[in-house]
């Protein structure tokens, strides 16, 4: 069983990833390095390698909560609480 708190972090990396790639394709187009058609192989590569990786990692954690000993529920924190009500995360 892949252990609970390493796995957490690849959780972190689905949000993570595509505004990674939105940055680095910004500094390219700001650079100037990706202008015109030319910039638009090197835009198209890096948003369908971060989608395809993404899903992948979405595919994993998937196969992983079916076939393992995962909980069904993780809570992470506590979004909002007033009185008896908690919202967990």
């Amino acid at each position: 069983m892949i252990a609970l708190n390493r796995m957490l972090l690849f959780f972190f990396l689905v949000p993570l990833l595509p505004l990674l790639t939105s940055a680095s394709i910004a500094v390219h187009v700001l650079s100037g390095k990706a202008v015109g058609d030319d910039g638009e192989t090197l835009t198209a590569h890096l948003s369908v390698g971060t989608a395809v990786a993404v899903l992948i990692l979405l595919l994993w954690f998937d196969a992983v909560s079916i076939f393992s000993q995962i909980p069904d529920l993780i809570v992470v924190g506590r979004w909002f609480s007033s009185g008896d009500f908690t919202f967990p995360i």
